[in-house]
């Protein structure tokens, strides 16, 4: 098709000239990065060089990152025209002639940054006259795979450093497809289904799923060494030759549709049918080349999802405005001026979803940021199953903070003589907390908080036993409580206090919540022992409540329900509702590229099929693809990186 296209010229411009402004061509880019004595031979029948690279590793993988930098701005030339924006509204409509997508017409730009160097890519020739110009080509998907095709032999070019094979060498490869494993699969489970249809018209849905599942691990397709040479049809493997890391090879091997599996359209699905695509792969090795280009994490192997919240941006700046809020609360003069007048509104943030939408993670991960600015971060979780001590769960909030203090001298004992740091600063932390416990609260309340929450013994000091005949009421417990969070909070310490899957709540530890939501009232306590423990200073409590509930098990008649409804009434109390559902499409492609360290086009297929099996439930998705892993229907290559059979994961079961 590229006989019947022809080059505009353009009597303004002499091809380099003022266009280059000394800047190098690509071609002696190359020569002058890519090695120190090779010289490539302009000769056009003979790609050869006159000597072996002397280059270093480290030299070597620096230049492979430019060598990106370089194409990744390249391409937005190529499909943006020359000024780098789009010359149509309606996506990839402009492309540069294949014919200028030489190393020889590309001349290369330094740009000096505050950080540092960057490069740029440029064609030689300026204006439209190495773009299409209307009417010259109808097809404009044959001009963009004819760049595509200019851009990949490039591209193998700058990636060999001009030491490989010619490109003209390689030739698609006709290889013989092998028995496809659904259909494999589907004809056993048949066969098997029509014997046991014969002896029972039942059968169990348990044993056909394992029936199914045992022969798509038998059944997988995997692909050997000597079959993925043959398939490549010689461009990966001379380029790994090269040195060329496979995420490299692999890019210029879907450029040139150098793949053994054609679709009915006359291009391999794993090839590129789109820039935008391009531009994503090499932004990806930009942004991260150690995972993306180099390919050189040691545990590429395992399947790690990171502490990356993917499409959860505003729900996250949901959470941080609320803690914002308590920290403005806190050091905001002009606020605690108004605070008197008007009322200090208490901070309750709400999260609901299904099982498995990354409501506790949200959290924790919101919560972990807390916590480096100098918040305390107190998390308890509700079961399906009542625990039988009362009030448990959320003592242990309380009871594991204080547990952190081990050990840390209490009664007289000395410390280590020689502690660490985070040592030091622990036990001082312990030091403060015992003042204002001993402040704050009275020894009887101290001996009834710490029947609830043994470790407070680790800090405060004789502590005495509670007394048999002392008499607690409801009204104590939250008061109690109340001045404990007193004690734990300050106006340059605020707490994060997240209470998980409430769902389960019991109706004491509601109430609980409630009061400690409201503020204690000391007024309440009726015993005279505990007269004393209403000396607690006025100080407001700084914190924030989280909690978590699925939204499928809470309804309006349930108990949370109508307590939600009364805080959503209350003028001092601010709540925040955070609701989570799955992911779509393109965030759970990028959560899988991300994982795999894969480009999100190569995923975007298996993200399909994900969808499907999870309803983009983020936990339920982490939990398929391990479960792949151990079924071997995702497998991993130290050359090629993760692997799957489509046919197979298709008509895999999923659990409830």
């Amino acid at each position: 098709p590229s006989s019947t296209l022809s080059v505009h010229s353009n009597n303004n411009n002499n091809g380099s000239g003022s266009a280059a402004e000394g800047a190098p061509t690509l071609r002696d880019w190359i020569v002058s990065h890519g090695r120190s004595d090779a010289v490539i031979k302009r000769d056009d029948r003979e790609n050869s060089v006159k000597s072996q690279p002397v280059i270093g590793n480290y030299e070597r993988r620096k230049y492979l990152e430019t060598s990106v930098q370089i194409l990744h701005s390249l391409v937005g030339k190529i499909i943006g025209g020359y000024s780098g924006a789009s010359k149509t509204d309606g996506g990839e409509e402009v492309y540069a002639h294949p014919n200028f997508i030489t190393i020889d017409n590309i001349i290369v730009r330094k740009h000096t940054l505050v950080g540092g160097e960057e490069v740029s890519a440029d064609f030689v020739a300026s204006g439209d006259s190495i773009f299409y110009n209307d009417g010259q080509v109808d097809d404009n998907i044959n001009k963009k795979y004819l760049a595509m095709d200019a851009l990949g032999r490039l591209a193998y070019q700058v990636f060999v450093r001009g030491e490989g094979p010619d490109i003209s060498k390689f030739s698609k490869g006709h290889g013989k497809d092998t028995m496809d494993s659904l259909s494999n699969a589907l004809v056993l489970h048949g066969e098997n289904k029509n014997r046991n249809d014969a002896k029972n018209n039942a059968i169990d849905l348990v044993d056909e799923e394992n029936e199914i599942m045992g022969m798509l691990r038998k059944n997988v397709r995997t692909i050997t060494s000597e079959q993925f040479n043959q398939q490549s049809s010689g461009i990966i493997p001379a380029m790994l030759e090269a040195l060329v890391p496979f995420p490299l090879c692999r890019l210029v091997s879907d450029l040139l549709d150098d793949d053994d599996e054609t679709s009915m359209f006359g291009r391999s699905e794993r090839s590129f049918s789109y820039f935008s695509d391009v531009l994503a792969d090499l932004k990806q090795m930009v942004d991260d080349p150690e995972e993306f280009l180099h390919n050189s994490n040691p545990d590429r192997w395992k399947l790690v999802f990171g502490k990356k919240l993917y499409g959860r941006d505003g729900d996250t700046k949901k959470f941080m405005d609320a803690a914002d809020r308590v920290a403005t609360t806190r050091d905001d003069p002009i606020f605690n001026g108004l605070n008197g007048l008007a009322g200090r509104r208490k901070e309750v943030i709400m999260v609901s979803g299904h099982s498995g939408s990354g409501k506790s993670r949200l959290v924790r991960l919101g919560g972990g940021l807390l916590e480096k600015n100098g918040w305390r971060f107190l998390r308890c979780k509700f079961d399906r199953v009542a625990r039988p001590e009362p009030l448990s769960i959320i003592a242990y909030a309380f009871d594991e903070y204080f547990g952190s203090f081990a050990s840390c001298p209490t009664h007289g004992t000395h410390p280590s003589p020689f502690p660490s740091d985070s040592e030091s600063c622990i036990c001082a932390e312990a030091q403060e907390i015992r003042q204002r416990l001993e402040s704050i609260i009275c020894p009887e309340g101290l001996a009834i908080l710490a029947k609830h929450i043994p470790s407070l013994r680790l800090v405060a000091k004789n502590v005495p036993l509670l007394s048999k005949i002392m008499e607690v009421n409801e009204a104590i417990i939250h008061t109690l409580f109340g001045q404990l969070m007193q004690v734990l909070s300050s106006k340059r310490t605020p707490i994060l206090f997240f209470i998980d899957d409430l769902q389960w709540v019991d109706p004491l530890s509601l109430a609980l919540l409630t009061e400690l939501v409201k503020g204690a009232h000391p007024d309440l306590i009726l015993e005279p022992s505990l007269r004393d423990c209403e000396r607690a200073s006025e100080e407001d409590v700084n914190v924030m409540f989280v909690g978590s509930y699925r939204c499928n098990e809470v309804d309006d008649d349930h108990p949370l329900a109508r307590v939600l409804k009364k805080f959503d009434s209350d003028s001092s109390v601010n709540l925040t509702n955070i609701s989570l559902s799955g992911f779509t499409v393109d965030t759970l492609n990028e959560m899988l590229s991300e994982s795999l360290r894969m480009p999100v086009r190569r995923v975007r297929s298996l993200s399909e099929m994900m969808m499907q099996k999870t309803d983009g439930q983020p936990l339920h998705v982490i939990e398929f693809v391990q479960a792949l892993t151990m079924d071997n229907l995702l497998t991993h290559s130290f050359v090629r990186g993760w692997e799957w059979d489509a046919d197979s994961i298709d008509i895999c079961p999923i659990t409830d």
